[in-house]
């Protein structure tokens, strides 16, 4: 007999930026849910742990005392998003669907299951009103999550190795992980060139980041 089926942890604590990443897509998804009106962990909390993790990436070759800021956030990250895990399998009960919606995998989920997707192939980005920046992708085949990575320093010069996104010193990006194909980048610069690739994954793994595009944000 199957077991019940339940959230499935596709995040590790030994990647820490996608565990960032793929948190900030449970934000996403959880927000304006009418499943998830009560979460355990709030979505303010969520994003700020979030961000407390890739600020201390950033910064984890400044001593000792950074790689243990690392640590902790890392460890505390993870701890919320079992926590919210089991909140969403007690509110889904099974339904793999409204599991989805909270932008977890669940162990049903066999989209995919042992092939990776191809890399998304085209971005396409349109510039909306008080600096914000639309960025959609076409389906690809196998992917269960869309990593949108905006960077608005000069030069994209993030790489993904092994499943694992690299930022470099001084770079200035922005993620949003997310189960759909279109991400909202808002408050950004007025008249400001941006740089934004998409990561496109699953259980699997992934083929690599899209082709970067570039386009610039209006009055």
């Amino acid at each position: 007999m199957s077991g019940k089926v339940v959230v499935k942890i596709t995040w590790s604590i030994k990647k820490p930026l996608e565990m960032a990443a793929f948190a900030i897509g449970t934000v996403v998804a959880m927000s304006d849910n009418k499943y998830f009106l009560t979460p355990d962990i709030d979505m303010i909390t969520m994003s700020d742990s979030s961000n407390r993790v890739q600020f201390a990436f950033g910064n984890k070759k400044n001593g000792a005392i950074a790689k243990d800021e690392l640590n902790t956030a890392i460890n505390k990250l993870n701890t919320h998003l079992h926590d919210q895990a089991e909140y969403v399998n007690e509110i889904a009960n099974g339904n793999a669907t409204i599991t989805h919606s909270a932008g977890f995998m669940s162990t049903s989920d066999i989209r995919g299951l042992g092939i990776k997707p191809n890399a998304v192939e085209l971005v396409k980005l349109k510039a909306t009103s008080n600096g914000g920046m639309k960025a959609q992708v076409a389906k690809v085949d196998g992917a269960t999550n869309y990593c949108f990575l905006l960077v608005t320093n000069g030069v994209f010069d993030i790489t993904v190795v092994n499943g694992e996104i690299f930022i470099p010193s001084g770079t200035t990006v922005r993620i949003i992980n997310t189960t759909k194909r279109t991400a909202y980048f808002e408050g950004l610069t007025p008249m400001e060139i941006v740089y934004v690739a998409v990561l496109a994954s699953n259980a699997t793994g992934d083929n690599g980041l899209s082709s970067v595009a570039k386009a610039s944000t209006i009055l």
